[in-house]
């Protein structure tokens, strides 16, 4: 007898509780569906921010891969410039051991010759300009 006395007050407190939401341990479908559309919501925020984050990577790594072709056309530059100063000094080192073979007498005629050609008349003089 003590249990049919449960009975509607349990029947009672069910249908009070679907209704208005009295117990907070029970979910009703709205409340889901709310809690369902604010994840979704803050998902697709979180989505977004991720995709840009990841736009902004890929524009980072292509400015770091136009400036690492920059670097090596630069470093390929600095590369010939100095193959090309070893070569012009193994050639000034060849001159000047020719030139040190050459007699004295020859020098002056070719510096000579050089300044004739050039217009100038003393050698010793320095040039006017106007």
């Amino acid at each position: 007898m003590k249990r049919l006395a449960y009975v509607p007050v349990l029947a009672l407190l069910f249908l009070g509780c679907t209704n208005t939401g009295f117990l907070g341990f029970i979910a009703t479908t709205g409340y889901v569906d709310k809690h369902i559309s604010t994840t979704r919501e803050e998902t697709d925020a979180r989505l977004a921010e991720t995709s840009n984050d990841v736009n902004k990577v890929k524009s980072d790594v292509e400015t770091l891969n136009s400036l690492k072709s920059t670097l090596q056309s630069l470093i390929g530059d600095i590369e010939r410039n100095k193959e090309s100063t070893q070569e012009l000094k193994t050639l000034t080192a060849q001159l000047s051991s020719r030139l040190d073979s050459i007699p004295q007498e020859t020098l002056q005629t070719l510096v000579q010759i050089l300044q004739d050609y050039l217009g100038r008349k003393n050698p010793t003089a320095p040039s006017k300009s106007n």
